[in-house]
């Protein structure tokens, strides 16, 4: 499988003990988003052997990210933690007020070499300039079907994780399935992949497959078999 993707290419950073720059993700489907994040975060402190304590995460219900509340937040970034990094990760960036957006620029610009510092929101209009400068933007482009295929799902996921070879065998012992069944495999496969941060780069060769499929242009056979080599 090809890994080269943006989460490890952070990971490693990480791992490098640089100084981070704080990171904003941005993708419209903000609650998904949220989740890959935290799944992230939590798969560095569980291979650094680090305390879940080390993960502070404002979450808000509310509409706004209120300046008191992100005050309150911070005030751990300036206690050394008990392990080599910790981690501050806001949710929904893009419902701080504009006081919590100026209180944040020193925070962001001088986030101290220990912590690491992730934001999420759905898009930038709503956040300043100002703010925007002391962050590094990863967009992420692709989006997702809102229902996966629990069989597709399985069979996807014994493939990676187990080299389960039933994948394989699936497809190349049903040569007649319905266009839908492919489109289903295809979408799925992009859910599985982002939602575990896996080959973020296979997803834009999905997303032009399904295209190709729909619009006929292609036998889906072919096109899956393409698929599953580059898994």
């Amino acid at each position: 499988m090809n890994k080269n993707n943006i989460f490890l290419d952070i990971e490693k950073k990480i791992n490098s003990w640089s100084i981070f720059q704080p990171i904003l993700f941005l993708w419209e489907n903000i609650e998904l988003l949220n989740k890959t994040i935290y799944d992230f975060i939590i798969d560095i402190l569980n291979k650094e052997q680090i305390d879940k304590n080390s993960l502070h995460l404002l979450k808000v219900d509310d509409k706004n990210i209120k300046i008191e509340i992100f005050k309150e937040f911070i005030k751990k970034s300036f206690i050394k933690p008990s392990f080599k990094f910790q981690f501050f990760f806001i949710e929904d960036f893009f419902k701080a007020t504009l006081q919590t957006f100026n209180a944040s620029l020193k925070f962001l610009e001088e986030p101290w070499e220990q912590n690491i510092v992730f934001l999420t929101s759905s898009s930038i209009s709503s956040i300043p300039e100002t703010v925007l400068s002391r962050l590094k933007i990863v967009e992420i482009k692709q989006t997702l079907v809102k229902v996966k295929n629990d069989f597709y799902f399985d069979l996807i996921d014994n493939y990676i994780r187990k080299k389960d070879t039933n994948l394989i065998n699936y497809f190349f012992t049903n040569q007649k399935l319905e266009i839908h069944e492919y489109i289903d495999f295809l979408n799925t496969l992009k859910i599985y992949l982002t939602s575990n941060y896996l080959n973020l780069e296979l997803l834009s060769l999905v997303d032009n497959s399904i295209n190709l499929i729909e619009k006929n242009n292609v036998l889906p056979k072919n096109i899956i078999d393409k698929i599953l080599i580059k898994i």
